[in-house]
């Protein structure tokens, strides 16, 4: 074991003090200096000996260890606190673009890639993030950040195209079966109509009355599939988006949430704290907005309170719907923008719900560039926020006088 300077000098002197009193004591003093001086330089040389081949060694792992690492199919790079690139594999070259030239030179950032970057600065890494690859725009990666150590994070990038491909067969699947579907449900639909006016079938309204309702919602879930298969099969274009009037938009939503509320007594408010729009696409951005107002008054008890507030701040800016309902367990929290999942199975159907409203909103927000955010307590309420940077906003024009 290497000891330390001071434990060695302690030790020095401690043998010294010895050999020079009992060399003193027998009349050799000098030839006692001397000795005990050739003992500690064998003893250092040892000691210098045993330090080079531990540090042989390390140098060796530490090879072993980036070769092993450089085989790594995924990208591996190690980031610092300020999320600087530190070191990275041979993959992250191929999967990010990330070059490491040496140990004295730091690789090339990764606060070059937008998207990237406002996942590393937000540091929420529960979620993985997807992107498109920005070395090779064919390849979408998953890219996972752990934390290390008190002051690095582990990067991992993995190519999940073939995953991806997987996912979009799926996803034809099921919008192809909804198409097809839509057409028959509109014809039973009109039927049902139809005979609920027969006074002659009056024996049979209550069986019309459950096949219509039913048919409905059923019409209404094949609706949203046909939406959420759009949403994650279609690149979102530069040329369907637009500026998009966000204050207007949640005036009209207001409105329609104001009818709504009529019948169940509901109170809800509306807090436009900012002028600003957002560069995106109107109707998506209507439907993810409104599934939020009209899932806070679907679940919230008659004569509760439902807010919705715009808002913005140096990080981005947010729409937020807030209730004072009966609240979230924690342990739903992390799968309620998964398809059909439902915290509470009965109340939903009793509700009328398809189980597919937050996961449009998920995607949604994806398309541009946001993210949902998810607070509840049970017995006290739940706030949804879409939160959205600071690249989306834009400044609308103020109205011509007299407009």
């Amino acid at each position: 074991m290497i000891k330390t300077p001071l434990w060695q000098l302690i030790v020095l002197t401690c043998i010294l003090a010895v050999v020079v009193s009992v060399a003193w004591q027998l009349g050799y003093l000098l030839m006692g200096l001397c000795l005990s001086s050739v003992a500690y330089l064998i003893w250092f040389a040892w000691q210098w000996r045993y330090l080079i081949r531990r540090g042989a060694r390390l140098r060796s792992t530490i090879v072993e260890f980036r070769q092993a690492i450089d085989a790594f199919p995924d990208a591996v790079v190690i980031l610092n606190l300020e999320n600087e690139a530190v070191w990275c594999n041979n993959a992250a070259a191929s999967l990010l673009g990330v070059h490491y030239s040496g140990d004295y030179k730091p690789p090339s950032s990764l606060l070059q890639i937008p998207k990237l970057k406002r996942y590393l600065l937000r540091q929420e890494y529960d979620e993985p993030l997807e992107m498109t690859s920005p070395a090779d725009k064919k390849i979408t990666l998953s890219i996972r950040v752990v934390a290390y150590g008190e002051a690095y994070y582990l990067l991992v990038a993995r190519d999940i195209t073939h995953l991806q491909k997987l996912e979009q067969m799926r996803r034809d699947f099921v919008g192809n079966v909804s198409h097809e579907m839509r057409t028959p449900l509109t014809v039973i639909y009109g039927y049902l109509d139809t005979l609920l006016e027969q006074p002659d079938l009056e024996t049979w309204q209550p069986v019309f009355a459950q096949m219509h309702q039913q048919t409905a919602r059923m019409t209404r879930l094949v609706g949203d599939l046909l939406l959420l298969s759009r949403l994650e099969t279609h690149q979102l274009s530069e040329e369907q988006q637009e500026e998009v009037n966000i204050p207007e938009l949640l005036a009209d939503i207001y409105n329609e949430a104001q009818m709504l509320a009529k019948a169940s007594a509901h109170h809800v408010t509306l807090d436009v704290k900012s002028k600003l729009g957002l560069h995106g696409k109107p109707d998506e951005l209507r439907s993810a907005f409104s599934n939020l107002v009209i899932n806070a008054l679907r679940y919230s008890p008659p004569e509760s309170t439902i807010q919705i507030r715009w808002f913005d701040d140096e990080n981005g800016i947010y729409f937020e719907v807030e209730d004072n309902g009966p609240g979230i367990a924690p342990k739903h929290l992390p799968r309620l923008t998964e398809r059909f999942y439902r915290a509470d199975t009965a109340r939903s159907r009793t509700t009328g719900g398809t189980g597919l409203g937050l996961a449009i909103v998920k995607h949604v927000l994806l398309r541009h560039d946001g993210h949902l955010e998810i607070h509840s307590i049970l017995g006290e309420g739940s706030t949804f926020t879409c939160c959205f940077p600071r690249e989306r906003i834009k400044k609308l024009e103020e109205p011509a006088a007299g407009a």
